[in-house]
């Protein structure tokens, strides 16, 4: 792998890391989605695949950590309706489920 992925490759990345996952190896999706967040424009992107691997792993902590940056992400200069409007459905779903695999139902 190059040491500076390109935005091509970030998209190499991304797809690689839904592979990976798909299949269950999210060891090596975890890795994709971290090259892929070395590029600014696909950093929200990459921050939700690995998220989304750390719950299939365990690491809820480290799952609903990763999910509240993602806000930060999304314009942090615009209000809060408008930035939760703009955020990827599957964070909405994947930030439930990781504060419910830690037991914040009423959060979730």
């Amino acid at each position: 792998m190059p040491d500076k992925p390109s935005p091509t490759d970030a998209r190499t990345y991304y797809h690689m890391g839904n592979t990976y996952y798909e299949k269950g190896y999210y060891e090596r999706a975890m890795q994709a989605y971290t090259r892929q967040a070395e590029i600014p424009e696909r950093r929200l992107s990459a921050t939700i695949g690995l998220a989304r691997c750390k719950l299939r792993v365990g690491a809820y902590t480290e799952a609903a950590d990763l999910l509240a940056g993602v806000e930060a992400l999304v314009a942090p200069k615009t209000t809060e309706s408008k930035r939760t409007n703009r955020l990827p459905s599957d964070w909405h779903t994947t930030l439930a489920e990781a504060l419910a695999a830690r037991g914040k139902y009423d959060e979730a």
